[in-house]
């Protein structure tokens, strides 16, 4: 290889360098920040109404703390009105006293 071919090729290798990190630098060297404010919400706390006074809070109020699993299934309606399994999602939680 004579030195004109040797030094084409470290020139396009800078030069394919300097478009990289110039590249880079544009699309994420200049992060945009957002200024958000948060409000604290007060706690309200509402009787539990006979709709809401399900099998499962009778049985969270009379176990005390625990530790709980939960399933969950999700089911949809097609377009022909049948339902049909969509997915399920498991999880565990803490009870630690009758506000939750």
């Amino acid at each position: 290889m004579n030195f004109s071919k040797y030094k084409k090729s470290i020139i396009a290798c800078v030069l394919a360098l300097g478009i990289g990190v110039g590249g880079g630098y544009y699309f994420f060297g200049n992060p945009v920040t957002h200024q958000t404010t948060v409000k604290e919400q007060t706690k309200q706390t509402k009787p539990i109404t006979d709709t809401r006074n399900t099998y499962v809070v009778q049985a969270a109020k009379e176990s005390g703390p625990a530790v709980v699993g939960i399933t969950t299934q999700v089911f949809q309606k097609d377009i022909f009105n049948r339902t049909i399994y969509a997915g399920e999602g498991v999880g565990s939680g803490v009870l630690i006293d009758n506000d939750g």
